[in-house]
């Protein structure tokens, strides 16, 4: 085959690739999720595996997340229900009010916005329909939706759970799929990628319950009007990488000045003070993550900002975790060079030496100690065959 049939072919290969990968997009989304959530709980799974088995080990990690989750839910849809139609009656009490109040104001631009609002009848009847059927399907269509992002949520962990327990089984598969002297490359970066963004989602997980119930909690007390609420979306912008310290407190000033401005601004005040304590203490001190370069971050960001909105903001941590782990792994030993392999017996024997040295001050495990041993049984080989070589020279 010609050089230009090859080209031609890896050409047709990559776009058929990128195709599928673009059909398959949302499956291909939800498995990477799982994966990333897999590694996650990989270090908890790790830990327990030293007292029990690793499938019991498995069993409790993923049991005690499931029932977190409905714990979670259960406490917070009560107070979210009871907050979001207050706020629904709320607004249309105010807006019936400013419709009625601002066309007649002393005030020329009240006046003119005043009159420029339709009537409140209409804005209802053009919310929820003129009959009966728009409600009803509003009201299906808000249900699928849930029921799909429930479905979505259950098949991720359904996947991660999977993933678990035979993920050392379907990296060896496809390990085998790559020649041999890059394998041991592929692995370790493939780890790293999953280290890394495991922690990150471990780290980000946290800082959203934790903050949202530290906020639920302070809200609670100050008084401050739709708590619950205001506390979930609080935990929730703590996606949102360094918007998050603001957000939390505008959130607060939005919703609450309406109703109870000194609330409100205590419980602004609150939020910010959270925000920087989890950004700058609690965070780096017990959630610890990858570094990387604030400034591919804000690159990233901004790409994913422009291109896939709030949702690309919340992706784009982990997605400048794996460039990085890839730049390390993939460019920078390209750049430096090849390490260098021993060509002769007496640098295997340096080596060996070296590695005696290390188990000398921090004995292996069994395992390691097996592997020496091998190691000390092909060099002896070696210099059996090598002997009568040297002999004849």
């Amino acid at each position: 085959m010609s050089q230009l049939a090859r080209s031609t072919v890896l050409v047709l290969l990559t776009l058929i690739g990128l195709a599928l990968v673009w059909l398959f997009r949302e499956p291909i989304l939800l498995f990477l999720l799982a994966v990333a959530l897999a590694a996650s709980l990989r270090p908890m799974i790790d830990r327990l595996r030293l007292h029990v088995s690793p499938g019991i080990s498995v069993a409790i990690v993923y049991l005690a997340l499931g029932l977190g989750i409905v714990a979670l839910l259960l406490l917070a849809i009560g107070p979210l229900d009871g907050d979001v139609q207050n706020l629904a009656n709320h607004l249309a009490t105010t807006y019936e009010r400013v419709a009625a109040q601002w066309p007649d104001s002393g005030q020329e631009f009240l006046r003119t916005v005043g009159n420029l609002l339709p009537d409140p009848d209409l804005l209802y009847k053009a919310l929820s329909g003129q009959t009966e059927a728009p409600v009803v399907q509003g009201i299906a269509s808000l249900v699928t939706g849930v029921g799909s992002l429930l479905g979505k949520g259950i098949t991720i962990l359904i996947l991660s759970l999977y993933w678990s327990v035979d993920h050392v089984r379907f990296e060896r598969l496809w390990l085998t799929t790559l020649p041999l002297a890059t394998r041991g490359r592929v692995r370790r970066t493939w780890r790293d990628l999953e280290e890394g963004v495991g922690a990150l989602v471990r780290s980000t997980f946290a800082q959203v319950v934790l903050s949202g119930v530290i906020l639920w909690i302070g809200y609670a007390l100050l008084g401050v009007p739709y708590a619950a609420l205001l506390a979930v979306l609080g935990g929730i912008v703590q996606l949102v990488p360094w918007l998050s310290v603001l957000l939390a407190p505008l959130l607060v000033l939005l919703f609450g000045l309406i109703n109870d401005p000194t609330a409100a601004l205590l419980g602004a005040a609150y939020a910010l003070v959270v925000s920087l304590v989890f950004e700058f203490r609690i965070q780096p001190r017990y959630f610890p993550r990858m570094r990387t370069s604030p400034l591919l971050l804000l690159i990233v960001a901004l790409v994913f900002g422009i291109e896939f909105g709030l949702a690309g903001l919340i992706f784009a941590p982990a997605v400048t975790v794996a460039i990085v782990v890839l730049w390390v792994h993939l460019v920078e030993p390209a750049r430096d060079g090849q390490p260098t392999i021993p060509t002769s017996l007496a640098e295997l024997q340096t080596g060996r030496g070296q590695l005696q040295e290390i188990l000398d001050r921090a004995p292996g495990t069994p395992e390691v100690v097996n592997l020496v041993n091998r190691v000390d049984g092909l060099i002896a080989d070696a210099e059996e065959l090598a002997r009568p070589a040297e002999e004849v020279g």
